[in-house]
Parts: C-alpha cells; sequence; structure tokens
C-alpha cells in the first residue's frame, strides 16, 4: 500500500494509517532516496576505531556549510586501501529536516526506528548478507545497479562492504 504525507500532518496520521491497511509491526527500517543525502569520501589519520565518531564529526565540521546541529551523520568504514596510511570513511550527512518528521511519525504510532538508511545502500547490505549465507568468499566483487525513472545509483561491493 502507499500512504500519501499530509501536508499539515496532524498527530497519530500514521499510527492510523498502519492500523487502517493492518500494519501491527512495531519496528520499522526506513531507506531514504540518495538525493537527501550529501556523501563525501574522508581521508582520516590512522587511529583505533574507538576514536573514529570523534575524527568524523570534526572532519564533518570542518567541510559542511551546514551547522552540525542540524545535520543527522553517520558513517561507514572503508576496506583500507593498500600501502595507504589512512583509514577512509565514507561521511552521510542529511538535514534534520528530513530526519526529524520521519522519527516523530514513528514514535507517534509508536513504531521504534531501528535503521535509516540510503537506497543503494540497504541494496548493498543485503547483498552482502546474501553473500555471506551462499558462503561466498570475501573477496568476491559485485556491482549493483539501482535504477528508477528519477536516478541510477552505482555500488561496488568487495570485502563484505561498499568499496
Amino acid at each position: 500500500f502507499t500512504v500519501e504525507v499530509p501536508e499539515v500532518a496532524n498527530p497519530g496520521w500514521l499510527r492510523d494509517a498502519l492500523r487502517n491497511n493492518g500494519v501491527g509491526a512495531k519496528q520499522a527500517a526506513v531507506s531514504l532516496p540518495r538525493e537527501d543525502a550529501i556523501l563525501r569520501l574522508l581521508e582520516l589519520p590512522d587511529a583505533p576505531d574507538d576514536e573514529l565518531p570523534l575524527l568524523v564529526s570534526f572532519q564533518a565540521s570542518t567541510r559542511s556549510t551546514t551547522p552540525l546541529d542540524q545535520l543527522a551523520l553517520d558513517y561507514v568504514p572503508l576496506p583500507r586501501r593498500v600501502g595507504s596510511p589512512q583509514k577512509d570513511v565514507l561521511l552521510a550527512s542529511v538535514p534534520r529536516t528530513v530526519v526529524d518528521p520521519i522519527r516523530a511519525a514513528l514514535s507517534e504510532a509508536n513504531v521504534e526506528l531501528t535503521s535509516m538508511t540510503l537506497g543503494s545502500f540497504a541494496l548493498a547490505e543485503l547483498a552482502v548478507h546474501a553473500e555471506a549465507a551462499l558462503r561466498q568468499p570475501a573477496s568476491q566483487r559485485s556491482l549493483l545497479v539501482q535504477c528508477d525513472p528519477q536516478r541510477l545509483e552505482i555500488v561496488f561491493l568487495g570485502e563484505r562492504g561498499p568499496l
């Protein structure tokens, strides 16, 4: 089914839409279209993994024209390049004006938001899990293409993640 988001959303509109369509889910994974996010490759100094969130946040603040408190940030560590002394991560930033209404509607509907991702990354995660379930070698390379009338997205996978 399809639910149109009302121009002026009353509290509980999503809860009512889900109930009217027989959906009783208590958890949700949300996939945003790629154009809602800005993706940046960050080259970080070699540091322990537990320091990555702070390094990513610092780099994001220096590269973004939007204040960090107005953005939702997440990142994916990328496989280390041979001979490279640094760690590369792919940073995704989405305006809170996109994320907050989704969180509010789910909360009002008593649905827990378990994850929020971009369309092509959701497809990539599904492919990585499928390859692991089929016991494909981690060194296998895969090309994922997602196409609809508005966009074409390509993700190259290897080492169980995006390359």
